[in-house]
């Protein structure tokens, strides 16, 4: 599988999220206007494979982290009470 670029994701997940993200219509609803690019940094914020995919990283990051930590020196002490 090809890796998607951010313009596949935004041209995916933008009508999703602004069909599903309608207003109910209520005297109490808001009139919320979105430009385009707010409109993408939300989905993209939102969405749940979008989400995933960043604590997938995060998760690989701490990894990477944990591993590299076995070459670093390291001290420890012990003693006794006299």
């Amino acid at each position: 599988m090809r890796p998607r670029t951010v313009s596949a994701w935004a041209a995916t997940i933008v009508p999703a999220f602004l069909i599903l993200w309608v207003p109910a219509g209520t005297a109490q609803s808001v009139d919320r206007r979105l430009s385009i690019q707010q409109a993408i940094a939300t989905a993209l914020e939102h969405h749940p494979s979008v989400r995933g995919a960043d604590a997938g990283l995060r998760a690989a990051g701490a990894g990477l982290t944990q591993s590299r930590s076995g070459f670093l020196p390291s001290l420890s002490f012990s003693g006794t009470g006299v």
